[in-house]
């Protein structure tokens, strides 16, 4: 019996014997493939889920981690939020300076809210000039001071930015049940507009 079970050691499951050095050798190209390929899988998926302009993340990522938070808050006691970012007068830079500036300021934009949020939010690039962030486990008070440091991050008096710019933010804290997508950017976008009107009248 213990000859039967030492040589069972050396044989894979189509019953070959694994001590082949022939045998050995095709299986680690195949891995050293298998592995390859799944290196390329991960890559594409990267750039469909990147803004190649900013490396930020994009809209479609965007729209599929807001619905597996929104699932997450049916499930049980969890709260999160999301901001929404319009560049103000975005197309004045564009047409007085040229688009290479608007590039930078875009760039520019995105490395403050990654440098200015926590390591577990998330920062998107959404549209043209407009960018969105979601606060994983965060109540309506802990987005609030994430709003307000956002906000002094990009004050142009001193944030490093080719020209100076301001954000208007919006912010929506998901309800305690059954959040809705949607609603939910449609309360940060209104609150964004708003924002904008704000800044705009002072």
């Amino acid at each position: 019996m213990s000859l039967v079970i030492l040589r069972n050691e050396h044989l894979d499951r189509s019953g070959q014997d694994r001590s082949n050095p022939t045998l050995v050798a095709r299986l680690r190209r195949e891995n050293a493939s298998l592995r390859r390929e799944v290196e390329r899988l991960r890559q594409y998926r990267e750039l469909a889920f990147r803004d190649p302009l900013t490396g930020l993340l994009n809209r479609r990522s965007f729209h599929e981690r807001l619905d597996e938070e929104c699932a997450r808050v049916r499930r049980g006691t969890y709260r999160f939020a999301v901001v929404l970012i319009d560049v103000d007068d975005f197309k004045a830079i564009n047409d007085t300076l040229g688009h290479a500036t608007g590039d930078e300021v875009l760039r520019a934009v995105a490395r403050v809210l990654e440098h200015d949020t926590r390591e577990v939010d998330l920062c998107y690039r959404i549209g043209g000039d407009e960018f969105a962030i979601i606060l994983p486990d965060t109540d309506p008070e802990g987005a609030d001071t994430v709003l307000l440091r956002l906000r002094e991050a990009v004050d142009p008096a001193w944030c490093a930015l080719p020209v100076p710019v301001g954000l208007s933010m919006g912010l929506a804290a998901a309800p305690p049940t059954d959040p809705d997508p949607e609603a939910l950017v449609a309360a940060a976008d209104e609150q964004m507009y708003l924002d904008k009107a704000r800044r705009k009248n002072s």
